[in-house]
């Protein structure tokens, strides 16, 4: 008996040797197919037709983007975005796929989305998906930890405009697998309690989506709005959109910077950080304005440079000014 029990014991531990030994083999060789891919041209890009829509509350759009892979077949990444709020939702890269098989994956995707999907330029993917990053990040929001940036790369040094990249609110939309509690305690965070319109079961703070009539009041509200009433969202929208490559690295080592000060490491996904995370927005926004780059000028600078933004001028050298006040802040939040 004794005997038989040890012969069982050893062979459930050969056994989950094995399954580990499968998944590790399967995990580099799916790292070794991403390196392959990043290296690859851009196969077709896909995304839901969602993206042209600016109803409440806002659709939720998917984007499959495929790389070529060295043997010809392509590597899907599926990537589902919440452009209002939390970014990059979930995001996943598919088995080394023919053509075919890509249609059969788009055709399933669609299944989801009442509107259909749609062949795109890679520039309008990678705007919809890194403008929805750079408004979640914001807010605090952190894209999801599967997303790979890289495939979806290099970031274009300028984005082309789509529906919702900047809505002046955000807006969360609540799934059935979200924190809800967690997420609206970073909006307030963020922006204050009545800074954000939201739609779900937890929430008595409810958009009328059946009635566009207040999206034409928050619209009205947003343009009339005077100059000394520019939100630090729109600076920092202004801050990020004004750098370049080089300076969007800057503003995600700052990130990293704070979270290694904060958690002691960067990046975790440990649920026992996740209130330490919360606290990311106000930094960031520090990060995107004041955090000096390598020629020496800040986010603010640059934004306050753009001919383009001229209207916003005396917002930003105000708001220039206010940067003592954050360090104050930071000082004590951290």
């Amino acid at each position: 008996m004794r005997r038989d029990k040890k012969l069982a014991q050893k062979k459930k531990s050969r056994t989950a040797a094995q399954s580990t030994a499968r998944a590790t083999a399967a995990s580099r060789n799916q790292a070794a197919l991403v390196r392959a891919a990043r290296e690859g041209a851009f196969g077709p890009v896909y995304i839901t037709r969602g993206w042209r829509e600016e109803a409440t509350p806002p659709a939720l759009v998917t984007v499959i983007a495929t790389r070529v892979l060295p043997n010809g077949l392509l590597l899907p990444q599926i990537t589902l975005i919440d452009r209002t709020c939390l970014g990059v939702k979930n995001s996943f890269v598919a088995e080394p796929s023919t053509s075919g098989e890509v249609e059969a994956i788009v055709a399933r995707v669609a299944e989801a989305h009442p509107e259909g999907a749609e062949l795109v330029e890679p520039l309008l993917a990678q705007s919809v998906v890194f403008s929805a990053v750079d408004y979640a990040l914001a807010l605090g929001f952190k894209p999801h930890k599967d997303f790979d940036a890289t495939l979806l790369g290099p970031r274009p040094p300028v984005l082309v405009h789509t529906p919702l990249a900047k809505r002046p609110r955000p807006y969360y939309c609540q799934g059935p697998d979200d924190d809800a509690e967690r997420i609206a305690t970073m909006l307030e965070r963020a922006v204050g309690d009545t800074g954000y319109d939201a739609y779900g079961p937890d929430f008595t703070q409810v958009d009328d989506f059946d009635d566009d009539d207040d999206d034409d009041e928050l619209e009205d509200e947003a343009a009339a709005r005077k100059e000394d009433e520019l939100p630090i969202q729109v600076a920092v929208d202004a801050a990020i959109e004004a750098m370049d490559d080089d300076a969007t690295l800057e503003w995600e080592k700052a990130q990293t910077d704070y979270e290694t000060a904060v958690l002691g490491v960067a990046g975790s996904d440990d649920s026992a950080h996740e209130g330490a995370l919360d606290r990311l927005a106000l930094p960031l926004a520090w990060a995107a304005m004041f955090r000096p780059l390598k020629d020496g000028k800040t986010g603010l600078d640059r934004a306050n440079a753009n001919p383009k933004l001229a209207e916003h001028r005396d917002a930003f050298e105000r708001l220039a000014k206010t940067r003592a006040t954050f360090v104050e802040v930071l000082h004590l939040d951290t």
